[in-house]
């Protein structure tokens, strides 16, 4: 039995602007579901994260700057900051260009449902291959924000370095020569303990994503009596609607699971943030200088290693979703044929890949929209932070206040990522059964 060719763009008839245009749409409950789906699989790969990213990284450097007065490291994590508001800038140019790309992406899925309707097949794919150049041109923007970041973090940890070695000296000039070495080699421990730390939570996200990719590449390899479409989310075989549905409960599990990954990756770079800032807490804020701009440079090279992979997953992500709409507008007798059906008033696998792809480029702009938003609050605060660097009475008086300002904001994270990860956890749980 075969069913008629729905095509889901009808429910949006303009795509020139997201508010009056898509945002009235997405009230609508069915596609509101659909989208919502959808957003929570990108909430770890899209620009709304990096703005959230860019804005707790503002709190840190506010707070090192106030931490590391009267350090002759101060000037560097200023002149961090100040590049710091050059990456911002370029990520709120980023946002936009996302959103615009976004409903570029959307109009030509609408034209492609209108041509495939009319059985205008090359048409079609053509409008496809185009929205591979779109997810081309974005992975080079995210890969220039990774750049801008990885370079920000090295410059960082390099100052780290040379501060702990400096720190180390003043000691030894106060016969304290045995106590210092002691205290430098386990903050070098804990220096490289973090570094090694940063290093797994990026290899592990790039074993990951080479996994999906693994996947993604493996559904494209499909029989004529068992056909998989790319992206994970359909399976479309000559066994029935029983088998399908299995495939797609499977996939959306293991999408889960990542999604619980990196939720946890994010909770231990939030713990480790916090306990920075509760030993900076704990030392006298007129006492040793040497031992403030150690934690302060610390929380810098912490911060800026999140923001760097926050940026590095976005692209991956334009990466992949790059080559999967190559692969769906590129040649293929099965897609071909689904063309065919699907000019035929029944639903081919096509249809099903390009109606679950409009759904998230749909979510695509809704987070976009919402990253282009949350970027002026973000460059407002930095721009606030340049504009007001303190004197070495205000850095002192600040101090207190930031830290508490910053342990409350990781709290409050602390506390969604709980839930979020407590949610997740029990979506698997009832997948398992």
């Amino acid at each position: 039995m075969t069913t008629r060719f729905v095509d889901p763009t009808t429910a949006i008839e303009s795509l020139d602007n997201y508010e009056t245009d898509v945002q009235p749409a997405l009230a609508d409950g069915q596609i509101k579901l659909k989208v919502a789906s959808k957003e929570k699989l990108l909430a770890a790969t899209s620009a709304k994260k990096c703005m959230e990213s860019l804005e707790d990284g503002a709190y840190s450097l506010e707070t090192a700057i106030a931490a590391s007065h009267g350090h002759p490291c101060n000037t560097l994590i200023i002149g961090l900051t100040s590049r710091y508001q050059t990456l911002v800038v370029n990520t709120d140019i980023a946002c936009a260009t996302y959103l615009s790309s976004s409903m570029d992406a959307l109009k030509f899925y609408k034209y492609a449902f209108y041509f495939v309707g009319e059985g205008q097949i090359d048409e079609a794919k053509a409008l496809l291959q185009a929205t591979a150049d779109i997810a081309a041109s974005l992975e080079t923007i995210a890969a220039e924000l990774e750049q801008q970041s990885a370079n920000a973090m090295r410059e960082a940890e390099t100052s780290l370095e040379a501060t702990s070695t400096a720190s180390t000296l003043a000691c030894e000039t106060k016969n304290q020569a045995a106590i210092a070495r002691a205290v430098a080699s386990a903050k070098q421990a804990k220096l490289d303990e973090r570094k090694t730390d940063n290093e797994n939570d990026v290899n592990a996200a790039k074993t990951s994503l080479d996994a999906a990719a693994r996947e993604r590449q493996a559904q494209d390899t499909v029989e004529m009596t068992d056909v998989k479409v790319l992206w994970g989310l359909y399976e479309v075989s000559r066994e029935g609607e029983r088998a399908k549905l299995k495939h797609l409960q499977d996939l959306e599990t293991a999408q889960r699971t990542a999604y619980l990954d990196v939720l946890k990756k994010q909770q231990e770079h939030n713990q480790a943030i916090n306990d920075l800032t509760l030993e900076l807490a704990s030392l006298d804020a007129k006492g040793d200088t040497y031992e403030r701009a150690v934690i302060a440079l610390e929380i810098t090279v912490k911060a800026l290693g999140g923001i760097k992979t926050c940026f590095e997953e976005v692209r991956e992500f334009w990466a992949l979703l790059k080559v999967h709409c190559h692969r769906v507008a590129g040649p293929n007798k099965l897609l071909e044929a689904g063309f065919r059906c699907a000019s035929q008033n029944s639903t081919g696998m096509l249809v099903k890949v390009m109606t679950d792809d409009w759904y998230q480029w749909l979510a695509l702009a809704k987070t976009n929209y919402m990253a282009v938003c949350g970027m002026a609050k973000v460059k407002t605060k930095v721009h606030h932070i340049m504009s007001n660097l303190p004197n070495s009475a205000q850095a002192s008086d600040r101090l207190d206040a930031l830290i508490k300002g910053l342990t409350s904001k990781l709290n409050e994270s602390k506390a969604v990522l709980k839930n979020q990860i407590e949610e997740v956890e029990k979506k698997n749980a009832v997948a398992a059964v």
